[in-house]
């Protein structure tokens, strides 16, 4: 915790301790690897012209055949070094959410990783890691199913069709997994340009088969209508019927830019680590005025007995604004907003808790974490029909250089009548297609009403991901 860490300065004995431990845990073994990713990644920027990023969302909205509401979004980004770019690494973050109508469902979470190789003609060779864990929101859930598949899979991408074959198995403890076939069929333009067909089948074992088979019907280049049929791991027969936005259209694009965020509490007991997603939705935009979706997630991670073995989620934290905003001059942007923020209890037989607000927020750019210009901010002020106010401010400085990598810091204060947050970050920003962002900080989060009052402040050291199109 943080008071750990002001005691260890404090006396050359206690800090020798602490040092001593932190080499010797796996917890600040994974600390440190973190700590070399910004450091590759700024030794690669020096040679841009060497290096490729690519970065994608998908989101899917809609409702399954037992009547419960469906979220699936999926984020990837992925890195092309050398100049034939023939080699692809790649790594994908992803759940997929069904929910009754009292917020209890299962949450199946995906973070895979891997790598693709360019072989002569349409061929190409991938090896991936997947992991994958159900967990259950609002509900007991005293086992939680987890697996880790490893897949090398063989792909023939012609213009029309695609066609996969991959053979693998599974680490971990999960008892009764060993082998794993996969194949996978895709037809582009099927019957008519307008409908594709996806499938995907995973034979357990050479004895349970799992599948993921459907069709989708598109409305314009980055909109999709979709209806799909899968059986996942312990998991009954399920249709899933909605609509679905994609980030890559080159046109009538809808997704406006997507941030991923992983930060690591270095001296904390309860969490080891925090996810942070975020995207906007932007819709009937002019150089005037826009409608917009923003919607966030945030999800805390158990500290668990060993940082490597398990990522288990604490909560799902939601929160879905919808904005008006329109102009005024070249700095002051100005936003009706109306807020909805949902906590899920994950694995515990707990209620929902959720809030509704509206109000007024000021700005002098169009989206905040952009360091378009050297000092911003953003302020935001509104009724909240359960905690009675909703108070945020967002400021931030940093510098503007084209050729090297900027330096700045952001600080956030939000507040209600139940609790208030204050978050300070120093930052460097790497990067030119997809922004890589390592940051160190201090995050303060403290109830004053509807718990029992009580204050934490946690040191938080990560790195984010930030797509802008």
């Amino acid at each position: 915790m943080a008071k750990t860490f002001l005691l260890a300065l404090t006396s050359p004995s206690n800090l020798f301790y602490h040092a001593r431990t932190m080499m010797r845990g796996k917890k600040y073994l994974a600390f440190l690897v973190l700590f070399l990713i910004p450091l590759l990644s700024s030794a690669q920027s020096a040679k841009s012209e060497l290096q490729s990023t690519q970065a994608e969302l998908q989101v899917e909205f809609g409702i399954d055949s037992l009547e419960r509401k469906y979220y699936r979004p999926d984020l990837t980004f992925a890195w092309l070094p050398g100049k034939e770019k023939k080699d692809l690494l790649f790594a994908e973050f992803r759940y997929y959410e069904s929910l009754n109508s009292q917020l209890q469902g299962a949450v199946d979470l995906w973070l895979n990783v891997g790598y693709k190789r360019q072989l002569p003609g349409r061929l190409q060779l991938e090896a991936r890691l997947n992991h994958f864990c159900r967990h259950l929101t609002s509900w007991d859930n005293p086992s939680v199913l987890d697996l880790n598949e490893v897949i090398g899979r063989l792909w023939l991408e012609e213009e029309k069709y695609k066609l996969g074959l991959g053979f693998g198995g599974y680490l971990g403890k999960e008892k009764g997994y060993d082998n794993l076939l996969v194949f996978n069929f895709e037809i582009k333009n099927f019957l008519t340009s307008e409908i594709s067909f996806e499938s995907e089948f995973k034979w357990v074992n050479f004895d349970e088969l799992l599948h993921e088979v459907g069709f989708s019907f598109a409305l314009n280049e980055s909109t999709e209508l979709f209806i799909r049929n899968a059986r996942y791991y312990q998991s009954k027969n399920t249709t899933y019927i909605g609509i679905r936005l994609k980030s890559e259209a080159e046109n009538e694009k809808y997704v406006d830019n997507f941030k991923l965020i992983t930060g690591i509490y270095p001296f904390d007991d309860l969490y080891k680590l925090g996810v942070e997603a975020n995207y906007k939705l932007a819709f009937f935009k002019t150089p005037q005025r826009r409608f917009f979706l923003d919607i966030d997630f945030f999800s805390p991670i158990l500290s668990g007995e060993d940082f490597l073995a398990t990522f288990w989620p604490d909560k799902m934290v939601y929160r879905v604004r919808g904005e008006y905003e329109k102009k005024f001059g070249q700095d002051l942007h100005v936003s009706i907003y109306a807020s909805y923020n949902v906590d899920l209890p994950v694995d515990k037989d707990l209620p929902f808790r959720s809030n509704l607000g509206a109000g007024l927020i000021f700005r002098n750019q169009p989206d905040f974490d952009k360091p378009e210009k050297v000092i911003r901010y953003e302020l935001a002020a509104g009724y909240n029909f359960k905690l009675d106010y909703d108070v945020g401010v967002k400021l931030g400085m940093n510098t503007r250089k084209k050729d090297l990598a900027n330096a700045g810091w952001n600080f956030l204060y939000q507040s209600n009548s139940e609790k208030y947050l204050v978050d300070f970050r120093v930052f460097a920003d790497i990067g030119h297609e997809v922004s890589v962002r390592p940051f160190v900080g201090l995050k303060t989060e403290k109830y004053v009403q509807g718990r029992e009052p009580s204050s934490e402040s946690r040191l938080i050291v990560g790195i984010g991901f930030y797509k802008w199109f």
